[in-house]
């Protein structure tokens, strides 16, 4: 997965000089993200009048993980929270970070929250479950519905008014499968 952060030195910038580099996230702390802007922005130099440059700005952001975003104003505390995000992201088993994926689409896209969810193991994921049909069949099996049923009635149940009504607590998505909070 990667994270990276172009950020150019908005002074430089509005000189008419494109002058900055990509930043991959995470980053250690925050003196080797001054170490980053100092040495890749040029901020601390000074200009022809001999004032130092301090600003800096985010032109630019690529990441393969959706959701990720940051302002161009970001501070650097924000840029610190999103490093640590990432880092966070990163330690994910390949289950946790598909659940993440359908909590932030099922209710919004803030990654800590979705990790934090994740984390402590409140939710349901089934990945595979494209369909109200699969989740009414599964939620049968699993809550062993069919021992109070006779297999001629059998033939005439509704796996997918089933899976509506059991799945209600849920959201359902073909790209995520089946998510629910607990």
């Amino acid at each position: 997965m990667t994270v990276k952060i172009w950020i150019g030195n908005l002074g430089k910038y509005n000189e008419a000089i494109s002058h900055g580099d990509w930043l991959t996230l995470p980053i250690a702390d925050e003196e080797d993200f001054a170490e980053f802007l100092k040495q890749k922005c040029g901020i601390g130099e000074e200009d022809e009048f001999g004032q130092p440059y301090e600003e800096w700005h985010i032109c630019d952001v690529y990441s393969d993980i959706p959701g990720i975003t940051i302002g161009e104003y970001a501070s650097v505390r924000e840029i610190m929270e999103l490093s640590e995000v990432v880092e966070e992201i990163e330690s994910l088993k390949d289950y946790e970070y598909k659940a993440c994926l359908a909590y932030m689409d099922s209710f919004n896209n803030d990654w800590s929250e979705a990790i934090d969810v994740v984390k402590q193991g409140r939710y349901m994921h089934l990945h595979w479950i494209k369909d109200y049909y699969s989740l009414g069949e599964f939620f049968f099996e699993e809550g062993n519905y069919k021992k109070d049923i006779s297999n001629f009635l059998l033939g005439f149940f509704d796996y997918e008014e089933f899976g509506k009504r059991m799945g209600s607590d849920g959201t359902l998505s073909e790209e995520h499968g089946y998510f629910e909070m607990r």
